[in-house]
């Protein structure tokens, strides 16, 4: 991988990310009392699109990286695989169902449990992939 190419990828997942944790927050901690009961800020809503319609964006990446980066290694006769490298496939592949599986809207209660997991992998996929890339762009 060049590069533009490691920048660009990183770029995609910090602004996925940092979309992501805004919405967490304002869906979380930033309600609002009414005299209809506790709502979500009417921001929320406009965060949650934003995630949805940036995500796209890093799953072009990610199957980018599969061609030039992911693919190559695995089809190795000698693979140098790094062990973070094959937790983020297993990771990306959670992520990815859990974020579909929470846009299908099947009960609060499963919504609620995907949502746990969304954001717990999520979490995960961003420590390992620091970690995998270790500063190396």
């Amino acid at each position: 991988m060049t590069k533009s190419e490691k920048r660009t990828f990183f770029y995609l997942n910090l602004i996925v990310t940092i979309i992501g944790i805004v919405y967490l927050v304002y869906k979380y901690f930033l309600v609002q009392e009414t005299e209809y009961g506790i709502r979500p800020h009417e921001s929320t809503a406009t965060w949650l699109h934003l995630h949805v319609a940036s995500v796209p964006l890093l799953l072009l990446g990610i199957g980018y990286l599969f061609k030039v980066h992911i693919s190559p290694k695995l089809k190795a006769a000698k693979p140098a695989r790094s062990i973070s490298g094959l937790f983020l496939i297993k990771t990306f592949i959670v992520m990815v169902i859990s974020g579909y599986l929470l846009q299908m809207g099947l009960s609060s209660e499963f919504n609620y449990s995907t949502g746990i997991v969304h954001s717990v992998i999520s979490g995960i996929w961003v420590v390992l992939l620091i970690w995998h890339i270790r500063f190396k762009f």
